[in-house]
């Protein structure tokens, strides 16, 4: 009985954390999602929200640190591990960031190709332009219309024949 309130609890703070997005309070969503995610640490939403809202408003050290925690309780988890690439990525951490990209794009996520994108990218931050390139061709080869993707591999291929 207590955990089934406590969980009903998260989850109005949850929707209430979404209404404070929308109406323009993050700083409000973020305290309601982490009060959520305190009532219930099982809550991915609550986690991805309060972590995604923390990489937005540049707050890197405070979402690293939750990412950190998150994975720790899912860490397969393909929306916490391709902000955990994000994070570093704007951080200046693109080698750490690959690695975060190649866990979410292997574990394959169907109809989620941005991981591919960011970890071609992050490629090419390395200097590993021929990987970026592989990546590229790999996510068309299973999303032929990813014009993003497209014009990232056009844009090596005619830098590399220059």
């Amino acid at each position: 009985m207590y955990l089934e309130r406590t969980q009903q609890q998260s989850q109005v703070l949850i929707e209430m954390g979404f209404e404070a997005l929308e109406t323009g309070h993050p700083e409000s969503a973020t305290r309601l999602f982490d009060d959520a995610v305190r009532l219930n640490p099982k809550s991915r939403i609550a986690r991805i929200k309060a972590i995604s809202i923390r990489i937005t408003r540049g707050e890197l050290k405070e979402a690293d640190e939750r990412l950190e925690n998150a994975l720790r309780v899912f860490p397969n988890d393909k929306y916490l591990l391709d902000l955990k690439g994000d994070a570093l990525m704007k951080m200046g951490r693109a080698r750490e960031a690959v690695d975060a990209y190649r866990r979410v794009v292997a574990l394959r996520p169907s109809g989620y190709w941005s991981p591919w994108l960011k970890l071609g990218v992050a490629l090419e931050h390395c200097g590993q332009y021929e990987e970026a390139k592989a990546v590229y061709q790999e996510v068309l080869g299973h999303y032929p219309g990813y014009t993003d993707a497209q014009k990232r591999l056009s844009n090596l291929t005619r830098e590399g024949a220059q």
